[in-house]
């Protein structure tokens, strides 16, 4: 019987099935967002010396052809080895810091492409 349920759960955990096809269950979690007026979130990278590596945009849908609905900052502190995200409405009524990361490290690949650009 142990044996039976052993191969049942190994078979459990063995088996993984991917379909593109199929909805993600993905939701909003508390993730640590502060959010403000675009002048308040830029002033904050600014004093603390942040610098603008990315921009990018969200669209409806996430379809390449879809309306802009969000701006999309990454800001690096390479001096502190720190990276924020940064999201600002079309509209510039509100942006939000997604997070604040810590030990900030470039993939290696990307770090010789880009190094005329990296301390």
């Amino acid at each position: 019987m142990k044996k039976l349920l052993l191969t049942l759960l190994l078979c459990l955990f063995a088996t993984a099935s991917h379909s593109d096809h199929k909805p993600l269950n993905l939701v909003p979690s508390e993730m640590p967002v502060w959010c403000g007026l675009p002048a308040d979130t830029e002033k904050y990278v600014r004093d603390h010396n942040y610098t603008p590596i990315s921009i990018s945009f969200g669209r409806v849908g996430a379809s390449a052809d879809g309306e802009v609905v969000f701006a999309s900052i990454i800001y690096i502190n390479m001096e502190n080895d720190q990276l924020i995200p940064m999201m600002i409405t079309p509209d510039g009524s509100q942006s939000c810091l997604i997070y604040i990361t810590f030990n900030f490290s470039l993939n290696e690949e990307v770090k010789e492409q880009f190094k005329e650009y990296i301390k």
